[in-house]
């Protein structure tokens, strides 16, 4: 009877290490700004991917290039935008936005 009050006793003291190590874990995630996970379909690519960002009324595009036209319209090259779940769906065609949606385009 001794032994098996050990054996629980000395589980029982694993148990709760283990739960502080985990709330110290979550409370220094928490407090570093960092999300506890991290959705990598979710993140924008990266500068060296899509170094141009073009920001329209209602969207944020980023694209591998982007030029200005002479009438005002923006034309992208190799270019990502978020969809309605918030994934970056990347498109390979070209697009020209045009001058209506006042684009602007700056480097990231």
């Amino acid at each position: 009877m001794k032994r098996i009050s050990s054996v629980l006793s000395l589980v029982i003291k694993l148990l709760i290490i283990v739960a502080l190590v985990a709330i110290g874990l979550i409370v220094y995630q928490t407090c570093s700004g960092a999300p506890l996970v991290q959705r990598i379909d979710r993140m924008m690519p990266d500068e060296s991917v899509a170094p141009y960002k073009v920001v329209t009324q209602t969207r944020v595009y980023v694209a591998s290039r982007a030029e200005n036209n002479a009438d005002g319209t923006v034309t992208m090259v190799t270019w990502y935008n978020r969809d309605r779940k918030g994934k970056w769906v990347k498109h390979t065609e070209s697009i020209t936005l045009p001058a209506v949606l006042r684009p602007v385009i700056s480097r990231r």
